[in-house]
């Protein structure tokens, strides 16, 4: 009979690789697969960041999750948790390319560099993914902004204008020019939940929770978790058939309301609509897990 004999550093390796959750690397693998690169620091923080947001039965409510990962291309164009089944982001008009505008660094991905056609395909379609359920909501983390004239949209998809649309749009003067808001629409324009801007960065959460409820909470290092805007107006509306993307607004068959170039994001996430306490408590999630990597918080 054959004996396998493993020095103490193999050992140690496979001890260790034992602590990883099976999903987690999973993950590592796609990176992996498709040409990217994660160190060892980085993947276990990410485990960190998973088996806690599981202890805290976050799964059941999470669609896609993206924790925006600096360590190459491929580990933030390749999602930690998605329910599509996909596990891949597609190119907009070539974001892969620094050149065709497109930025990562340990604080988050900026969209653009100084070209307004760069941006990501979640592959997440609502009306697939969701079928009849009114809950819904996003979530991102703003580690820097700007004011720039139009309609900025950080993630959105629609079928028509401001109808059966999912809308996150952050620093913008589309509705008043000149006049800058954060705007949020779930399913149709008379659940649009908007407030002026006041350039905030951090965590910023927008979430519909039934047909008559939509609530928009922010938080920050400065800034204590709070509801700062609210609608409750009473209509159903319907999903959006687009697949929903990053940087821009997938509407019908084209893309439009580029996301400024001043924006940068390290935190992105869809999920079912999360109440105020939920909310407080992903922020403080995200917020250990910014700061375990050492950046792309405020």
């Amino acid at each position: 009979m054959r004996s396998t004999v493993y020095n103490r550093r193999e050992i140690y390796r496979r001890i260790n690789r034992s602590d990883y959750h099976p999903h987690v690397l999973f993950w590592k693998r796609k990176v992996i697969q498709n040409g990217g690169a994660i160190s060892s620091r980085t993947l276990k923080i990410i485990n960190n960041l998973y088996k806690e947001l599981k202890t805290l039965s976050f799964f059941n409510k999470i669609k896609v999750l993206n924790p925006v990962i600096p360590d190459s291309k491929w580990a933030f164009q390749i999602p930690l948790i998605d329910s599509t089944g996909l596990y891949y982001w597609t190119n907009i008009n070539d974001f892969q390319s620094e050149s065709g505008g497109f930025q990562l660094n340990i604080n988050g991905a900026k969209s653009n560099n100084g070209v307004s056609s760069a941006a990501l395909s979640t592959q997440f379609i609502p009306s697939d993914q969701l079928g009849d359920i009114q809950s819904f909501g996003g979530t991102i983390y703003l580690t820097e902004t700007s004011q720039t004239a139009g309609s900025d949209c950080v993630m959105g998809a629609s079928d028509l204008f401001r109808d059966a649309s999912f809308l996150m749009e952050v620093n913008n003067d589309f509705y008043t020019p000149g006049t800058y808001s954060d705007v949020f629409i779930c399913y149709d324009q008379d659940n649009l939940t908007t407030i002026a801007s006041s350039n905030f960065t951090g965590y910023i959460s927008m979430n519909r929770l039934s047909n008559t409820s939509a609530k928009l909470f922010k938080a920050s290092s400065t800034v204590s978790h709070t509801m700062y805007a609210e609608n409750t107006n009473s209509d159903p509306g319907s999903l959006p058939t687009n697949p929903i993307a990053i940087f821009v607004e997938a509407y019908a068959a084209t893309h439009i309301n580029w996301m400024g170039e001043g924006k940068r994001i390290s935190f992105i996430a869809l999920h079912l609509g999360l109440t105020e306490t939920e909310s407080a408590i992903f922020y403080q999630v995200i917020q250990k897990y910014r700061r375990r990597l050492g950046g792309g918080f405020v």
